[in-house]
């Protein structure tokens, strides 16, 4: 038997995945490039989200260029959802899958207590350890759980080997998100509260940016893809889209993106388990060695 979903706000769909991702080459913490070395990876995140992976990159000597495809905002907080902030307290477990959500609900707990402190009795999952690290700053709390397999159907699963039969969970999500996470979470009779703590919206790189992309040969490019969203934007707002991506070097996180890449007609040379730093490195590394 399924358990009541107290709130569901949002859509969500759920992509069945499958991936078969090159081999490649480490050695130590250093990345074997090769004749790659020379190609330039371009990072899609949000303006302001990849301070440490360009940081890390620099490290390595690669190239890199920012170029935001995604603007990220919170939502405002249906008056449901506040009410059930109100008594954080009756919730086990606040389960993040992303780290804009950390974000997100940090500004709504804050709105409605006046402080982002969490009750101590709150435990808290989190999907990877960038998320799990941002929760820490946030609420000065560690996470319970992080999951060996970084992904939302991996969060799900060592959420439910906890036990989660009557046990309240609250999850700010993204208005479009896989529902994975949510059916293996109702499967084990746990009682959720899920609503759009934020949304994703595409935004048109600026004009440096396109004049950039016109001036590099598209073999020179590897475009790393941290979400179906990013994709979705660079085909709508890079003039000629399709095309350039036809022939870029293109590396997505997780097999949801790596279905939006397949599904759109692209190509993934390699494919990150998680998000976080050293999956995104081992799968850059694949890149550019392909």
């Amino acid at each position: 038997m399924f358990p009541k979903r107290i709130a569901n706000l949002g859509s969500f769909v759920f992509f069945p995945t499958s991936a078969i991702l090159p081999r490649g080459i480490c050695s130590g913490e250093r990345l074997i490039m090769g004749e790659g070395a020379s190609k330039t990876i371009i990072l899609t995140r949000p303006e302001g989200s990849n301070r440490r992976l360009s940081r890390r990159c620099e490290e390595h000597g690669l190239a890199i260029r920012e170029i935001p495809l995604l603007h990220v905002e919170a939502l405002s907080i249906p008056e449901e959802v506040r009410i059930e902030i109100e008594r954080l307290e009756s919730f086990e477990w606040l389960v993040f899958s992303s780290q804009n959500g950390v974000k997100a609900f940090a500004k709504h707990l804050e709105s409605v207590t006046g402080e982002a402190s969490l009750p101590s009795s709150v435990r808290i999952a989190a999907q990877g350890v960038a998320t799990a690290e941002l929760v820490e700053k946030s609420f000065n709390r560690s996470v319970d759980i992080i999951p060996e397999l970084k992904t939302a159907q991996g969060l799900a699963i060592a959420l439910a080997a906890q036990g989660l039969v009557g046990r309240k969970l609250l999850l700010p999500l993204a208005v479009k998100t896989s529902g994975e996470l949510l059916r293996v979470l109702e499967a084990a009779d746990g009682e959720i509260v899920s609503y759009s703590a934020y949304q994703t919206s595409p935004c048109i790189p600026e004009e440096n940016h396109l004049e950039f992309l016109k001036s590099v040969a598209p073999e020179e490019l590897i475009f790393l893809f941290m979400s179906p969203s990013a994709c979705s934007s660079a085909l709508q707002g890079i003039p000629n889209g399709l095309e350039l991506l036809q022939k870029t070097c293109n590396v997505s996180v997780g097999p949801v993106t790596s279905k939006a890449l397949h599904d759109s007609g692209l190509k993934v040379y390699s494919e990150a388990k998680s998000p976080d730093m050293e999956d995104l490195l081992s799968a850059l590394k694949l890149a550019l060695n392909s």
